[in-house]
């Protein structure tokens, strides 16, 4: 166990690793190759990412960039103080909010489910959901006043044939109550989902 004094700044780097850090208070920034990391009571700057492995937030606040190769993210009642962004190739991102956000929030996966749940909370903002169309599913108990679709690249390369195809994309939009924040829900071929 290390004891640390509030608004301090860390930084780690570890090939593989375990971290529990609970009760922090200041700015974070941890890079593992593989590895779980979990945070409890924290709040500060969270700049986390992984290869592989899951990272967990509990009842923490904060600003939070959040990414992961083949890594689950699960955030559990906490709140946004600054534009956050969860990021993940290959695993699902659950963002159960404790209260409503005034900054802007990205969720993005690949294969996975992107959640942002309010829990109960006061939804409000601009709402941007992406997925490939026919392969991803965009879910919201709230009608879409917008539907688009677009070309991009194809994200999800399986041989050399892939590489330069490009593919429609659906993306559906809503405001609730405000045109602030942004918030943008992404996936490829998962579900990019908004719950209250």
């Amino acid at each position: 166990t290390l004891e640390l004094p509030k608004k301090m700044k860390v930084k780690c780097n570890g090939g593989i690793a375990r971290l529990k850090v609970n009760s922090f208070d200041g700015s974070i920034s941890v890079a593992t190759g593989l590895g779980t990391m979990t945070f409890k009571h924290s709040k500060g700057m969270f700049d986390i990412s992984t290869g592989t492995g899951d990272i967990r937030f509990d009842q923490c606040e904060g600003t939070f960039n959040v990414s992961g190769g083949q890594a689950d993210i699960d955030a559990s009642r906490i709140v946004i103080e600054g534009e956050s962004k969860f990021l993940t190739n290959g695993g699902d991102i659950d963002v159960v909010l404790a209260k409503t956000p005034r900054h802007n929030i990205t969720i993005a996966t690949g294969m996975g489910r992107g959640l942002l749940d309010y829990n109960g909370n006061t939804v409000v903002g601009s709402f941007k959901f992406s997925a490939e169309n026919d392969k991803g599913r965009i879910v919201s108990p709230y009608p879409f006043e917008r539907q688009t679709t677009y070309k991009d690249d194809l994200k999800i390369i399986r041989n050399q044939n892939d590489v330069g195809k490009k593919v429609d994309y659906l993306l559906k939009e809503q405001v609730i109550g405000n045109s602030l924040p942004e918030i943008l829900i992404k996936t490829i071929r998962g579900s990019a989902v908004l719950s209250k």
